[in-house]
């Protein structure tokens, strides 16, 4: 039989900020009992950086690459040993998959949604890169069934949910979901010496205070984004805004952790959450007049002066983040 595992809290439920596979690694990391919030040390993004990427052909919020959970992060994170193994075929991702499986340890897979019964969206009708947390198997001999956990579909309004539930389907469905996508890699951890949340704390610290030393941005980007009222409606400009705001929310998350629980830094920290947090109400009033702008078609003063505030209030925090 197939055991039962723990649930899985999703972390980013609309997927504005993380993708579905960072979205899964993070909720694999809590379920392990580690704090994920220290993961968004360096998750205030560079404007510039999200305006680059918004500037080539079908970009979105899901092939957004943030800074949260980086390959360099994956590969050094404290108490565990992260593997990415690159396989020649869905038959040798298989075969390494089964091997991890039986070890008790749970196994992400890259896929085409095409080939996944509970996504009704993209079953047998659209090709979509996706990817899969493999939690079990039962037959391992005869490889026959695969324990899957993914998002719940919501059938009334055909789109993904924002929590996970689990599946199970034959091991050949989950052969044919890497088979059509052709990425062919099997990505585990291994648990290793655990570490103090002391010791955690110190070494993520550490790695926000050298990453906000050469932490830089002129904000130009909001000066695009005051002319959003003036063009149509772009999915683009919607998916933009949102990856400005999940930057924002988790790098609080990062904040608030640390406010909590390190003492020597809580006072400068309160002062800063509470200035991102001013930022992020700015963010939400500011999406909320562009979606409003694209049903109604009337554009409002608001938005020209929320987004002055928001480079205002962004430029300040900044300033006040190095200072911490």
């Amino acid at each position: 039989m197939i055991n039962m595992t723990v649930p899985l809290q999703k972390l980013d439920p609309a997927e504005n900020y993380l993708n579905c596979h960072k979205n899964q690694l993070l909720a694999y990391l809590i379920s392990h009992e580690f704090p994920a919030e220290l993961l968004f040390y360096d998750c205030y993004e560079c404007t510039d950086k999200i305006k680059h990427h918004f500037n080539n052909p079908g970009a979105n919020r899901f092939n957004y690459r943030t800074n949260a959970l980086k390959d360099a992060d994956l590969h050094e994170l404290p108490g565990f040993r992260y593997h990415s193994v690159s396989c020649g075929s869905a038959d040798e991702v298989m075969d390494l998959m089964l091997t991890v499986l039986d070890k008790g340890i749970d196994v992400f897979v890259y896929g085409d949604l095409y080939y996944i019964p509970h996504r009704l969206d993209r079953y047998m009708t659209v090709h979509s890169h996706h990817s899969l947390m493999i939690r079990g198997a039962a037959g391992l001999k005869s490889r026959n069934r695969l324990k899957v956990t993914d998002d719940v579909f919501d059938r009334v309004h055909f789109t993904f949910g924002r929590s996970y539930t689990d599946y199970e389907y034959p091991a050949e469905t989950i052969r044919d979901f890497v088979a059509g996508d052709g990425t062919f890699k099997v990505i585990y951890f291994e648990k290793d010496k655990q570490q103090s949340c002391e010791k955690l704390l110190v070494h993520y610290w550490s790695k926000f205070r050298e990453w906000v030393q050469l932490s830089n941005d002129n904000f130009v980007l909001y000066e695009t984004i005051a002319g959003f009222m003036n063009i149509p409606y772009c999915t683009e400009n919607e998916h933009l805004l949102r990856v400005i705001y999940g930057s924002r929310h988790f790098f609080r998350r990062f904040l608030m952790y640390v406010q909590q629980y390190y003492p020597t830094v809580t006072i400068a920290a309160e002062h800063v959450v509470n200035g991102l947090g001013e930022i992020e109400r700015c963010l939400e009033m500011i999406i909320n007049l562009y979606l409003k702008y694209n049903i109604s078609g009337r554009s409002s003063r608001q938005f020209q002066e929320h987004i002055h505030t928001l480079a205002s209030l962004e430029t300040t925090f900044l300033n006040e983040l190095k200072k911490i």
